[in-house]
């Protein structure tokens, strides 16, 4: 047996198909609380946070998830032996901006109306729908959850000795299955799940997403559904931290300018960046740059001097940075969607002498320093194919790592 008292819900695994693990008793009782709160049940809080999770995972915000009812409406049929249970398809859409004290609302009138037509045979809702009938699949939803909230007392017969004998199924109804029963003041979760869709890992993580779900719910139902937190302390670790451990060592006297150097020799015909239909090699790109880079030399850029560039994301984009930084200078990179106020005051204010810049983008600015135009550069007069091009080899470095590399606003 597991135990009563834990932080986190404790898995054991079954039969190789199914898991189960607790709520605890204070979580419980919040949700209860949080039921009486909003005029809801237990079974409406909880059924909220499983389809919740069923849209985090898929990112689907239109669900079916099937639920049973006991079909025992009529007086008359209260003290006969036998199976009365209907099965009911819940259609919920759990939209991530929705409120989830809306969102609970909504699943109250969702479920009330559902139960006032529980009468109404499944299988003659599916007939009625036309849905295609598939071998191994229901016609309806994939996944099914329910609440058993029936009264498991001792019966006392004289002469008698009993006990429960769980009825165990050989293959799983669906592909998901959440049966929650409260025991002891907790609830207790058995999730059945398909074999040949998922792995015993994944059941068991969804078993702690789904406490980790509701603990969030009734500690802060206030929020959206989307900031509804479902993973655990140790995977928001592993996300923030483990999957984003880039730590390299690199040559710390290298600059970036060098290091792509280094790249366009060992790749040369590799294609380097790509913008719509156009696209650079490294050979290409390091070459353009180059080229732009002894004009801006021969202009007087020198180390830590400041060049503005206004250009849209572009290729020429690329190649202009790439060339303030081989010259030695450090670029600032104005929008070409500021207003006209702020990118005169952009490079008024840095100072800097020269402006790179796209043929189409003079209107932006009234600069009166020196320009130069960036599509002459990459595409135009100055590439490769013209009389008198620029040398297109590297050039000796005159700035190094602690010189200014950007500046920006």
């Amino acid at each position: 047996e597991l135990p009563t008292d834990f932080p986190r819900p404790a898995v054991q695994s079954f039969d190789g198909r199914t898991v189960k693990f607790y709520i605890e008793k204070d979580r419980t009782e919040k949700l209860k609380e949080l039921a009486a709160r909003t005029g809801t049940t237990l079974y409406m809080v909880l059924l909220s946070a499983y389809t919740i999770l069923m849209h985090k995972y898929s990112g689907q915000e239109d669900l079916i998830v099937g639920t049973p009812i006991a079909g025992r409406t009529q007086e008359e049929v209260q003290p006969i032996v036998g199976m009365f249970i209907n099965t009911l398809a819940i259609r919920s859409r759990p939209e991530r901006s929705k409120p989830y004290l809306s969102y609970l609302e909504e699943i109250k009138d969702i479920t009330l109306g559902a139960f006032e037509h529980q009468n109404y045979l499944f299988e003659d809702l599916v007939e009625s729908l036309h849905i295609p009938r598939a071998t191994g699949r229901n016609p309806l939803f994939d996944t099914f959850f329910s609440l058993q909230n029936t009264e498991n007392e001792q019966i006392v017969i004289e002469g008698l000795e009993q006990s429960f004998y769980p009825l165990e199924n050989q293959t799983s109804k669906f592909e998901l299955l959440l049966d929650i029963s409260e025991l002891d003041g907790q609830l207790e979760c058995r999730l059945e799940y398909a074999t040949a869709l998922y792995k015993q890992e994944t059941a068991e993580r969804f078993a702690r997403h789904y406490d980790k779900l509701l603990e969030t719910i009734a500690a802060a139902p206030d929020g959206d559904i989307a900031s509804l937190e479902m993973l655990t302390e140790e995977e928001i670790r592993e996300l923030v931290r483990g999957f984003n451990d880039s730590e390299a060592d690199y040559p710390r006297q290298q600059m970036i300018h060098g290091l792509f150097e280094e790249q366009a020799e060992l790749y040369p015909d590799n294609v380097a960046a790509v913008m719509n239909e156009r696209q650079l090699a490294y050979r290409e790109l390091n070459e353009r740059s180059n080229r732009l880079a002894r004009k801006l030399r021969e202009t007087g850029v020198e180390a830590d001097q400041l060049v503005a560039i206004l250009a849209e994301r572009s290729l020429d984009m690329v190649v202009g940075i790439l060339a303030i930084l081989k010259a030695g200078g450090a670029y600032v990179p104005v929008d070409p969607d500021y207003p006209e106020e702020r990118i005169r005051f952009m490079i008024e204010d840095s100072g800097a002498p020269l402006l790179l810049i796209q043929k189409h983008l003079h209107e932006k600015t009234d600069f009166a320093g020196t320009r130069l135009e960036l599509d002459d550069f990459v595409w135009g007069d100055r590439g490769a194919d013209s009389e008198g091009a620029l040398d297109a080899s590297n050039l000796e470095p005159i700035s190094g790592p602690g010189n200014l590399a950007y500046v920006i606003y």
